[in-house]
C-alpha cells in the first residue's frame, strides 16, 4: 500500500511528519490513517517511533528513505541509546524498525528524563515559514534534548508548548498548529556561560553522530578523580570534588534540577553516581563528568583502567587450604565475607565446597589447615578421602588421626562416606593416574 504522505524535513521527528498527515484529514478516523501509514494502529511517540520498517515501505513513493535513515535522522534513538549496551540498541532498533514489544524501551526513556514538553525555537520557526520547501514550523530532534536550553543554531531560548513529552493520543498535534503565529513575544536570549555552550555541542553531536561508539557501561571515576587530586582511590574527597566539580559547572546544575531531575545534584549524588554499580546510560550525566575531567583535569575517563567492583577493592585475597581439593594448593577462594561481630575474622569459600572462618591475617599467603579456626563445610572431598582410609581398613580414630580431626568431627566424615569396593579402587587409581 502507498501512502503519499509530505516529505520529512531536515531535523523534523517522525512524530512531527506523522501528525502533519493527520491534521490534513481531519474527518478521517485517526485509527484508520495511522493503520494506513505503519499497518497497526499504535500511539505515536514523540521520541521513540516504532513500525518504522512499515511506515518506509508505504511512504517510499514520496518520502523516498530508509528504515534506517529515519532512525538516525528522524529520531532521538541515537540520543536516548548513546551510552546503552550493544544488546540494548540491538534491542532498540528491532523496536523502531519492526515494533516488537520491549518493555524496557519505555523505562530507558524514562530513565533519560527528557523536558516534559515538546519545544521550538522562535528564529527558527521563522525562518522555517519563510523557506519556499516548507512554510510551516515542526518539531526539531535537537530542541528535544535534555541538557539543552537554547538552539544550537541560533542561541535563542528554546520555548515550552503544550504538547507532552510522552506518547498520547490526545496530544497528536503538529508544531504548525500549537505555535503561535506571531514568535516575537516568546523570542529572548539569555546570557549562557561557556560551560553550557560546551555541553550543548557534545549532547548535539551524539544525537548526531549517525552512529554507536563502544563506551565502558561505567567509566572508573575514581580512578580519574584519584589522578586529578582528589584522593586516593579508595577514599575520595567527594566533599572537595563536589566543590570543584559545581564551581565549573556553575548554573548548569541548578538549572538541571529545575528542568528535570528528581534528586539535586550534591555530594550524595556525585558519591552515588560514581559508585553505582552496572550501566550508567544517562548521557546529560556522563557528559557532565567526561566534559569536567577532560577540560578542568587534562584526563581522558575512557582512557583508564577498568572499574573494579567494591568486593575487589575492599577484601584481600585468600587461598583454599583445603589439602584434599582438586584445584591443589594456591587456589583463590570464590568469596570472602567480614564477620559482623569481628572485623578480623572472614569466612571463606572456595569453588571445592569448602568453607572456613579464617583469620585476616592469613590472607595472601598459602594457608594450611592449622591456620583454620573453624571449618563451616568439608565439602565432597574430604568424605572421600575418608573413603579412601576405610578402604584400606582403618578404623574411626585412625582415619581421625590420619585426617587430623577430633574423632566426633573424623565420626560425622565416617557416617557421610562408605567403604570403596575394588571396582571403585580401580576407577579412582584411574582418575588419579590420568590427573
Amino acid at each position: 500500500m502507498n501512502v503519499f504522505m509530505s516529505p520529512a524535513y531536515d531535523d523534523e521527528l517522525v512524530y512531527n511528519v506523522c501528525t502533519r498527515y493527520l491534521a490534513e484529514f481531519p474527518t478521517v478516523s485517526r485509527e484508520r490513517i495511522i493503520t494506513d501509514v505503519f499497518g497497526v494502529n499504535i500511539v505515536l511517540s514523540p521520541h521513540l517511533p516504532r513500525n518504522l520498517h512499515q511506515f518506509c515501505e508505504r511512504t517510499g513513493q514520496v518520502i523516498a528513505k530508509t528504515k534506517e535513515e529515519m532512525f538516525w535522522w528522524h529520531s532521538m534513538y541515537p540520543f536516548i541509546c548513546a551510552y546503552q549496551t550493544s544488546e540494548r540498541r540491538a534491542q532498540a532498533r528491532d523496536y523502531a524498525f519492526y515494533g516488537r514489544a520491549v518493555r524496557r524501551m519505555p523505562g530507558i526513556l524514562a530513565a533519560i528524563e527528557p523536558p516534559k514538553f515538546l519545544r521550538w525555537c522562535p528564529d527558527c520557526v521563522v525562518e522555517d515559514r519563510a523557506r519556499p520547501d516548507c512554510g510551516e514550523a515542526y518539531w526539531r530532534r535537537t530542541h528535544q534534548i535534555p541538557g539543552v536550553w537554547q538552539c544550537d543554531k541560533h542561541g535563542t531560548d528554546l520555548v515550552d508548548s503544550q504538547v507532552p513529552r510522552f506518547a498520547s493520543v490526545t496530544s497528536d498535534h503538529p508544531a504548525e498548529m500549537m505555535i503561535p503565529r506571531n514568535v516575537r513575544p516568546f523570542r529572548k536570549k539569555r546570557p549562557c556561560s561557556p560551560m553550557e555552550a560546551l555541553l550543548r555541542k557534545h549532547l548535539v553531536a551524539l544525537l548526531k553522530a549517525g552512529h554507536f561508539e563502544d563506551r565502558p557501561e561505567h567509566p572508573n571515576f575514581r580512578e580519574a578523580a584519584a589522578r586529578a587530586g582528589f584522593g586516593p582511590t579508595v577514599k575520595i574527597d567527594y566533599t572537595e570534588l563536589y566543590e570543584a566539580f559545581s564551581e565549573y559547572w556553575g548554573d548548569v546544575l541548578e538549572r538541571l534540577d529545575e528542568r528535570y531531575r528528581t534528586r539535586p545534584a550534591g555530594v550524595s549524588w556525585l558519591h552515588a553516581q560514581f559508585n553505582a554499580r552496572g550501566l550508567m546510560g544517562q548521557p546529560v550525566v556522563r557528559e557532565l563528568f567526561d566534559i569536567f575531567f577532560r577540560d578542568r583535569c587534562g584526563l581522558d575517563v575512557y582512557q583508564m583502567p577498568p572499574l573494579e567492583s567494591s568486593y575487589k577493592r575492599f577484601m584481600p585475597v585468600f587461598y583454599c587450604p583445603n589439602p584434599y581439593a582438586a584445584h591443589g594448593r594456591g587456589e583463590q577462594v570464590k568469596r570472602v565475607t567480614r564477620c559482623k561481630d569481628n572485623p578480623d575474622i572472614l569466612d571463606i569459600s572456595c569453588k571445592c565446597g569448602f568453607t572456613a572462618m579464617v583469620s585476616a591475617a592469613s590472607a595472601g599467603k598459602t594457608m594450611t589447615m592449622a591456620d583454620v579456626i573453624k571449618v563451616g563445610k568439608f565439602g565432597p572431598t574430604w568424605p572421600e578421602q575418608c573413603a579412601k582410609l576405610r578402604a584400606e581398613g582403618k578404623g574411626l580414630s585412625q582415619v581421625a588421626k590420619e585426617l587430623n580431626l577430633p574423632e566426633n568431627t573424623a565420626r560425622y566424615l565416617w557416617r557421610q562416606s562408605k567403604p570403596l569396593l575394588a571396582a571403585d579402587e580401580k576407577t579412582l587409581k584411574k582418575q588419579e593416574s590420568a590427573k
